[in-house]
């Protein structure tokens, strides 16, 4: 993909420093761009939750555009159909299928093994229109293990199936196929 990718090892959110680059650098919403980080120390969740996402196991990242389509009556079905994106994908890297649980939740085995964010800001006026859509993605991948509170919540994809999977293989048919729910033009390399 040609769009801005920012890598980090170790960051407080992707979703928040994708706000924090979209401040400095608006002009990246153009064509989008995307924040991954190996590990997250405040990895966020909807409703104020947290998303354990220290260990490097984990593919988190945000991207960061402006829709070149958004119904703002169709906010709730956005949540859907970004978690067949991801579900698409991850089927289609790993062989395994996982579930979705409505609102932005993905289960293997009746465990989490991936969540969704989407924050955006609107200008006000008249039409509504959106000055940037940010979509988090958590998704637990090759992790080996969880801390004792999560054990009976949370999985990972490597636990299921005892295989090690190249994690950034994931980003780019996601990227693609939510550009292309937004109805934004994909920008190759």
């Amino acid at each position: 993909m040609g769009i801005k990718v920012i890598s980090k090892k170790i960051i407080d959110s992707t979703n928040d420093h994708a706000k924090r680059v979209l401040k400095k650098q608006p002009e990246l919403l153009n064509d989008g761009f995307l924040v991954i980080a190996d590990q997250q120390t405040n990895g966020k969740g909807t409703h104020g939750k947290s998303w354990y996402s220290k260990s490097s196991g984990g593919l988190y990242y945000s991207l960061g555009f402006i829709p070149k389509e958004f119904d703002f009556d169709s906010i709730e079905s956005y949540h859907l159909k970004i978690s067949k994106c991801i579900q698409h994908s991850i089927q289609r890297l790993t062989g395994v299928t996982v579930d979705i649980r409505y609102p932005n939740d993905l289960y293997l085995k009746n465990k989490k093994v991936g969540g969704i964010l989407m924050e955006s800001e609107m200008a006000s006026g008249p039409i509504p229109k959106l000055d940037f859509l940010i979509i988090g993605i958590g998704l637990n991948i090759n992790q080996t293990s969880f801390p004792t509170s999560l054990v009976d919540k949370a999985t990972s994809i490597h636990l299921e199936t005892n295989a090690t999977y190249q994690k950034l293989k994931l980003v780019k048919p996601i990227t693609k196929q939510l550009f292309q729910l937004f109805n934004h033009p994909v920008i190759e390399s």
